[in-house]
């Protein structure tokens, strides 16, 4: 797409990609390249209140990189029927990538915060992206494995002082632990 349209102004591809090679969103990505990815996506927009992803769905077929607006990044297993906030993504950051690549079902809820207008991309259009410029394709998903990995770090370091801060009565001993070793691992990746 050449141009993306928010209630603020207009964006043409070159623009977006800058923003998708932002520090919030995907650094690593060439501005050559992003801008090839950029082409591939669409605009869309969600009113404010709109629950974008919802957690436990199966629809991971899409990655938005937001351009205005607020998402809220909320999690229900954590907390049994109260919502846990995870976190707040803005314009530059990208949400629903883990489900792009893995094609799993959403790990977290997303919702507007405000109205939020995005660029989508989806998995065809990765997957058409793939056949026809492989390379750009190849360096974004190497790209998404870095963000995700990081992601994972900073999740497991938050556990960490999470179960510092808890009392030694609420920590679980090694032997009160279950771990299944048999569990599926997942489905296999999309392509």
């Amino acid at each position: 797409m050449d141009q993306f349209h928010t209630p603020e102004r207009t964006w043409s591809a070159a623009e977006v990609a800058q923003l998708l090679t932002g520090r919030s969103a995907l650094g690593d990505l060439d501005a050559t390249m992003a801008e090839r990815v950029v082409r591939r996506m669409q605009g869309m927009r969600f009113p404010r209140g709109t629950v974008i992803f919802q957690e436990g769905a199966r629809n991971s077929d899409t990655m938005l990189l937001l351009l205005s607006g607020e998402v809220s990044v909320e999690c229900r297993g954590l907390a049994g029927s109260d919502a846990l906030m995870l976190g707040s993504k803005g314009p530059g950051h990208v949400i629903g990538e883990v489900g792009l690549i893995d094609g799993a079902t959403r790990s977290a809820s997303c919702v507007a915060f405000s109205d939020v207008a995005c660029a989508v991309l989806t998995r065809d259009a990765l997957r058409a992206l793939s056949e026809d410029e492989p390379l750009v394709a190849f360096r974004l998903l190497a790209v998404l494995h870095a963000v995700t990995a990081g992601h994972m770090r900073h999740m497991m370091n938050r556990l960490r002082h999470l179960k510092a801060t808890l009392p030694p009565d609420l920590t679980p001993r090694p032997d009160q632990v279950q771990v299944r070793r048999d569990a599926p691992a997942g489905p296999p990746p999309p392509f």
